[in-house]
């Protein structure tokens, strides 16, 4: 269904993919070519596209005054993170930089 409504509002800004490594050993080897293609609710998607100006949720609280389940939009991005602004009625909590995470 996302990847449908993606589709109608054109390109992305910009693409991230998942980084996958696997020792190859064990029961439990799955290649990373079939490992990206799991899809499930408790898995962030490999391939995850953000467009500056679309709403985005948080999931999590981060840093005590920014609630999970708070709407923010997406206002600009770097390798840095992405900088949201909280939408009309969310309080006062200004604008928050969502660091990215590096494994």
């Amino acid at each position: 269904m996302t990847q449908r409504v993606c589709k109608r509002l054109g390109d992305p800004d910009h693409v991230s993919l998942s980084v996958d490594e696997s020792n190859g050993e064990g029961r439990g080897y799955v290649p990373p070519g079939e490992l990206n293609t799991i899809e499930s609710a408790s898995l962030p998607p490999h391939r995850l596209e953000i467009r500056i100006g679309h709403p985005y949720m948080l999931l999590r609280n981060f840093r005590g005054k920014h609630m999970n389940g708070v709407v923010y939009t997406l206002r600009g991005y770097s390798s840095v993170g992405m900088l949201l602004e909280p939408e009309h009625g969310c309080g006062d909590s200004g604008l928050l930089l969502l660091p990215r995470m590096d494994l």
